[in-house]
């Protein structure tokens, strides 16, 4: 009993359920559900190292998860182990990660232990987990950073969002905050403005102001690509 209703959940949150209305041979498509469901509880048996969330989220505009509230395919990096799991959320309000887990009652939705992951990667999305337990010199929050480009100068990025309460009778909304860091070999350092960023760039600071000049980049209105494209030129120089 307990395995048909972990297979129903299944089949109404994966891509199965439409194969299943479509093909001739039903008996086949039960016999891959069933491998589905051993595989999914088999990962997350292993995976299950946290607790079932329960807490509420405030009402509003918006939604408090990266890129969609659904919840998306994954990598997660846990126990020096890779799992890959087909309901994985980030909740970037909380900064935590979660997993669907099916049950006979329904889907149930965990909040894993952060201090287990390493890193986890929804979307083509790469995040690493940077925690003082790890890094004892850490001078950064300790937290998720999607990692956007990785070398001698790294670009790492914090999603943070917060939940604002607009006027009195309105809806309150989810904002979305980023967060610009610099690993280089000297430190990090929080990229908010033209000055910040010329720090972090010690002696090749002239150069790069010649490069920002010649490109017309503005520091302040720089996308992500076109900090990638600073860090590039750096590695350039001799």
């Amino acid at each position: 009993m307990r395995r048909f209703f972990i297979l129903f959940w299944i089949l109404i949150l994966s891509p199965f359920s439409a194969l299943l209305s479509q093909s001739k041979d039903l008996v086949a498509k039960i016999d891959g559900l069933r491998s589905l469901y051993d595989s999914l509880i088999q990962q997350d048996l292993q995976l299950i190292d946290g607790k079932a969330h329960t807490a509420k989220y405030p009402i509003g505009t918006g939604h408090p998860f990266f890129l969609t509230k659904e919840p998306l395919k994954g990598i997660i990096f846990m126990h020096g182990q890779e799992f890959r799991h087909s309901f994985v959320r980030y909740d970037v309000f909380n900064n935590i990660l979660q997993i669907y887990h099916f049950t006979e009652t329904g889907p149930q939705i965990i909040d894993l232990n952060k201090d287990k992951i390493d890193a986890f990667s929804i979307e083509g999305h790469y995040f690493i987990n940077m925690l003082s337990s790890k890094n004892p010199n850490l001078s950064i929050p300790e937290g998720f950073y999607e990692v956007k480009y990785k070398g001698p100068v790294s670009l790492l990025l914090r999603h943070e969002k917060v939940f604002l309460d607009y006027a009195s009778g309105s809806r309150g909304g989810y904002e979305d905050h980023l967060i610009r860091y610099l690993s280089t070999q000297d430190g990090w350092f929080r990229i908010s403005g033209r000055k910040s960023l010329l720090n972090a760039f010690g002696e090749d600071r002239e150069e790069i102001i010649k490069y920002l000049r010649k490109s017309g980049i503005s520091v302040k209105l720089a996308t992500d690509e076109d900090i990638i494209r600073i860090i590039k030129f750096s590695e350039s120089i001799d």
